[in-house]
């Protein structure tokens, strides 16, 4: 017997996978789009538990735009990446490019020469041994 916490988390994948706006899910774990159906795989004493997709509501650009200006890491970037809006790809854009920078070193270069080194990756000493 699965728990109904566990049976929501399976059906919110359903439903973001899927166009089904109801699911019905067994106490087996089992989903289907048809209660009467459904109710056929039930034991005597179980009962069904209704499903129903929730939309979630999208931000306006304004407020996209304000999260990922205050993103301070590209993995978080990574929640924006699907928004198509002009005004939010740009500042998106930017804001990478932004992360992206920060985490290339600048100006770094090779100061001298580095000591001859052997085969075996040891310091080559020469004479001392």
């Amino acid at each position: 017997m699965i728990d109904k916490t566990t049976l929501k988390q399976e059906a919110d994948k359903l439903f973001a996978s899927t166009s089904y706006e109801v699911l019905w899910g067994s106490p087996a774990g089992e989903f289907f789009t048809s209660e009467k159906i459904g109710s056929l795989s039930l034991k005597e004493g179980q009962k069904l538990i209704k499903f129903e997709k929730t939309e979630t509501k999208e931000l306006n650009a304004n407020d996209t735009i304000a999260k990922i200006k205050a993103v301070t890491s590209l993995e978080a970037l990574k929640e924006f990446e699907g928004d198509e809006r002009k005004s939010v790809k740009s500042v998106y854009d930017w804001k990478q490019k932004q992360l992206t920078e920060a985490i290339n070193v600048v100006g770094a270069k090779t100061v001298g020469t580095a000591p001859a080194v052997a085969g075996n990756g040891n310091t080559d000493t020469d004479t001392k041994k």
